[in-house]
């Protein structure tokens, strides 16, 4: 298979991939949401039938041919297809030591036992989801063992979860927790009888809570056409592609709170998926990543590239969060070229990272050996140092963000725009005429 073969059949591997874990999203929120109760069982089955045939084509001898090829080329890849052949790669190479038919069984299992969970929780049985929690655990160890034998299948699920997470790292972490919080959940406690919370527990009429919702997502500027809430026993959010992000709430008449709280969190979680980069949309990047340029301190591993490419997709966007990292003149050409940098290249350089460590294995480490000398410092003059950079920097970067989604709505506008998008998505040259 040749370079070029490959990055076809890529392509038709993505729009396939993202059409089985579309329709299986689809099912799952329908599931929590609106399904009626007495379908889990028929849609356990559907959606075992789509998690195999998502797991034939992951493991087929074409898509393997096919990820050999650009691995083997990687040097020859843009950064964009040459991550999503990295993460490709991963999870051929977890999927497929695992047996089909426990794949599959596991999807069936995590299904039927999410319908039983909504009504235990409702009816507060915990005893009605035990057995299936039991299985769960079980199943999940089974798998964990399939897929890195060489780890402690705890640590192994939790890499899957966050890449190089420990559960050694996690004891530390939320011992710092509990040594902090815990004491200051008691002082909160001693003096409840300092805030009368009473007016949250006045009666509000669900419908009445369901227009305030609305108003709430209507003040995050939350893209309506693009984002809907239901309503389930435990909020969540799903999302598909930037078009399709899914958001969910729960509504106690007498605790106004709980769902305000809940849209304002999942709504933040929408915000992030609806603007993923439309060049990333239904691939295996198109999760939401964090912009490490508006971070206060970033911490990368060797490799890592940072940039812009919004140019090559017709696009005005990216240049005010690279202005903070970057000196103008490179900065500029970044974005004019869509160019990438690495973090090597963007520390040793130009100061645009905290600082690079050589293995994935190392970042987490790293950034909790930051987050304890932080720590360390008073939170008062932190919060106010903060605030007070914040207000000395060129700290217009709201007005900066309108002016970037003007200006690429002015763009959007002419045929270059639509060329653009559509070379980057067959992968090839625009053919630009100035229209």
């Amino acid at each position: 298979m040749t370079v070029s073969q490959a990055l076809e059949r890529l392509a038709a591997y993505e729009k396939q991939a993202f059409a089985y874990n579309h329709a299986s999203g689809v099912l799952y929120y329908d599931g929590a949401t609106a399904a009626p109760k007495g379908s889990a069982d028929v849609r356990a089955d559907t959606l075992g039938e789509l998690s195999r045939m998502s797991y034939i084509l992951t493991t087929a001898p074409e898509t393997v041919e096919m990820l050999q090829t650009l691995v083997q080329a990687r040097d020859r890849l843009d950064p964009v297809t040459a991550r999503k052949v990295s993460e490709l790669w991963r999870d051929y190479e977890q999927t497929h030591r695992i047996p089909q038919e426990e794949f599959v069984a596991y999807q069936q299992l995590v299904s039927k036992a999410d319908a039983v969970w909504h009504e235990a929780k409702e009816r507060s049985d915990y005893a009605l989801f035990e057995p299936y929690l039991q299985r769960i655990f079980d199943s999940c160890r089974r798998l964990a063992e399939y897929m890195q034998p060489d780890k402690d299948p705890y640590d192994a699920q939790l890499d899957r979860f966050e890449r190089g997470l420990t559960r050694d790292t996690c004891d530390r972490f939320f011992a710092a927790l509990r040594r902090d919080l815990v004491p200051l959940i008691g002082q909160v406690q001693a003096h409840a009888d300092r805030v009368n919370d009473a007016p949250l527990h006045r009666d509000f009429p669900v419908a009445i809570q369901r227009e305030f919702t609305d108003f709430v997502m209507g003040v995050m500027d939350i893209d309506r056409d693009h984002c809907i809430v239901g309503e389930t026993e435990h909020p969540f959010t799903i999302n598909f592609s930037r078009d399709d992000v899914r958001i969910t709430t729960n509504y106690h008449a007498d605790l106004v709170a709980s769902s305000l709280y809940s849209v304002v969190h999942e709504g933040g979680h929408a915000l992030y998926e609806l603007h993923v980069g439309r060049e990333l949309s239904r691939t295996c990047l198109g999760g939401g990543v964090c912009y490490p340029a508006g971070a206060d301190i970033s911490i990368a591993v060797k490799g890592t590239l940072f940039g812009a490419p919004e140019a090559k997709l017709s696009v005005v966007g990216g240049s005010a969060h690279l202005a903070r990292i970057l000196p103008p003149q490179i900065q500029r050409d970044m974005s004019y070229c869509g160019t990438f940098i690495t973090a090597e290249e963007l520390h040793d350089k130009y100061g645009g990272v905290t600082m690079v460590v050589d293995t994935l294995e190392e970042l987490m480490p790293a950034a909790m050996d930051k987050a304890r000398e932080l720590c360390r410092r008073g939170p008062l003059v932190l919060r106010y140092l903060k605030a007070c950079m914040n207000e000395q920097e060129d700290f217009q970067i709201h007005r900066k963000d309108e002016l970037e989604v003007t200006y690429t709505r002015y763009m959007a506008r002419h045929a270059d725009f639509k060329e653009g998008v559509s070379a980057f998505l067959e992968k090839r040259e625009p053919q630009y005429t100035g229209q």
